[in-house]
């Protein structure tokens, strides 16, 4: 038995007959006959994986090997053991990619050039072509694509500038975009997994890859565990690279994600944040916050107390006198008040009293306090006695 698992084989099988041998019953070899057309005959290398140019049928249990089928005209396989043929047409391209990623639901701002199938290639929202009606660009940031990229878009023979950031798109960055031209490549802010293709990384041009004589998978996107504002590292000056954080699982990350939280790169000098800091100001903010809330307690029971004070009976001084305490009041409940007639005899013989005090000192004037008392006795009309 033979098996690979890689999907994308770039070579053709080895035919030599050698390598292909049956014994007959009576132990002779002979050779197995090599077939001129894979659609037709089994032979030892549809066997093992159809030759480029063909697809497999797809049946159960024959991916990739005979019985194997040719590509449809303006279509390719460039691989070996491949169960596809990719489109060469930009229309068919296009509508491949818009039902890749949910394209109904794009944030498109009504605009249905994409929807329509009858509206030119050239004439579709986020699509720039050249003269010779050649997709060059294909921008659709922030679009809320959703959904994986298609491996059709690399064979897009004009594309030159690719971007997709900020969207949704997840599953892995397709190998097959190495075939087009491209020179600007955006696809940070994604959900992106996986690793950067090597022969990504390998080529040229890509986002100035390469221009200082070094090459770098960083060019195109930062890995996973990495990020920077861009998403991607600027090799060409050095200044701008991506930096370590083990929390992030995504590749093309633009910020720095702690569990539930995200710290963006303001919070620190060169853009990055580490778990320490983000700690200390949780706790930080923690702290104000039950410092508030202890305030505003506070402050509410001594409201509550004070309005409870002024609602109280005991505490009406609205005379201005001076308020007698609870237990003064209780001691003098004990006595007896007198009547009236007895209280203002008892009053002007005081009063009385202290006149003639006074007199006996030898004072040439009546006290105003006493003079004024015995007034107001003698409008009341009171007998003496």
């Amino acid at each position: 038995a033979f098996f690979y698992d890689h999907p994308h084989l770039e070579a053709t099988p080895p035919n030599d007959n050698t390598t292909y041998r049956e014994l007959d019953p009576e132990g002779r070899r002979r050779k197995r006959r090599l077939a001129t057309d894979p659609t037709v005959v089994r032979d030892g290398c549809n066997s093992i994986a159809c030759p480029t140019g063909y697809h497999s049928s797809q049946s159960k249990g024959k991916d990739g090997v005979f019985p194997c089928i040719e590509c449809e005209p303006n279509s390719l396989n460039p691989y070996v053991g491949a169960s596809k043929c990719f489109e060469l047409d930009q229309n068919k391209i296009l509508q491949i990619f818009y039902n890749g990623t949910d394209g109904p639901n794009w944030k498109t701002q009504n605009d249905t050039t994409w929807s329509d199938e009858s509206v030119p290639v050239c004439e579709k929202m986020g699509i720039t072509c050249n003269h010779g009606g050649d997709i060059i660009a294909i921008e659709l940031s922030s679009m809320g694509l959703v959904g994986t990229i298609a491996d059709d878009i690399g064979f897009l023979r004009h594309l030159e500038v690719l971007n997709l950031s900020n969207n949704q798109l997840s599953g892995q960055i397709p190998s097959d975009l190495r075939f087009a031209p491209l020179e600007r490549f955006d696809l940070s802010g994604n959900l992106l997994t996986g690793v950067v293709p090597d022969v990504l990384c390998q080529k040229r041009g890509i986002n100035r890859n390469g221009k200082n004589g070094e090459l770098s998978c960083d060019a195109i996107t930062c890995a996973a565990g990495s990020f920077n504002e861009l998403g991607r590292a600027e090799t060409e000056n050095g200044h701008v690279q991506c930096k370590h954080c083990p929390s992030n699982q995504y590749l093309g990350s633009k910020e720095c994600a702690f569990g539930p939280f995200s710290a963006t790169i303001f919070f620190s000098s060169d853009g990055y944040m580490n778990g320490m800091r983000i700690s200390l100001l949780l706790i930080g903010v923690c702290m104000g916050t039950g410092l508030l809330l202890l305030c505003f307690k506070v402050r509410r029971t001594v409201s509550e107390k004070q309005t409870e004070n002024d609602e109280s009976p005991l505490n009406d001084d609205s005379d201005g006198e001076d308020i007698m305490s609870l237990d003064s009041r209780v001691a003098l409940s004990s006595f007896s008040v007198p009547s009236p007639d007895v209280f203002l005899h008892s009053t002007l013989k005081t009063i009385d009293d202290s006149s003639q005090s006074v007199y006996s000192r030898g004072s040439d004037v009546e006290s105003v306090k006493w003079k004024n008392a015995r007034d107001s006795l003698d409008f009341l009309d009171v007998p003496r006695k």
